[in-house]
């Protein structure tokens, strides 16, 4: 299967879980609020495994930035970042098929 077809049809789920992750933030605050949305931004814009790692690999720096966050909203970070992972995973076993 083409690596475009497969960023196709995970970009949905991975955006519903940053929405999610959106709607349980504070929206006050600004720096956390632009953080995410850099993220949905390169999400959107992924149309190559490359790009879409670079989603993974922003959102798994979420831990080092100093972020305060709701339980809630950690939880639904680290759903996000488990998907993000397991899909990485895919791409990273299908480039070691390749070669």
């Amino acid at each position: 299967m083409d690596d475009s077809v497969i960023i196709d049809q995970v970009k949905p789920s991975l955006f519903q879980r940053l929405e999610f992750v959106l709607e349980t933030i504070d929206r006050e605050d600004t720096e956390v609020m632009a953080f995410f949305m850099e993220l949905g931004r390169i999400l959107r814009e992924a149309t190559t495994e490359s790009e879409l790692l670079e989603f993974v690999v922003t959102l798994s720096t979420t831990a080092f930035r100093g972020f305060s966050f709701s339980e809630n909203t950690i939880q639904a970070i680290d759903r996000l970042l488990i998907e993000a992972e397991e899909i990485s995973a895919v791409f990273a076993a299908s480039f070691d098929n390749k070669h």
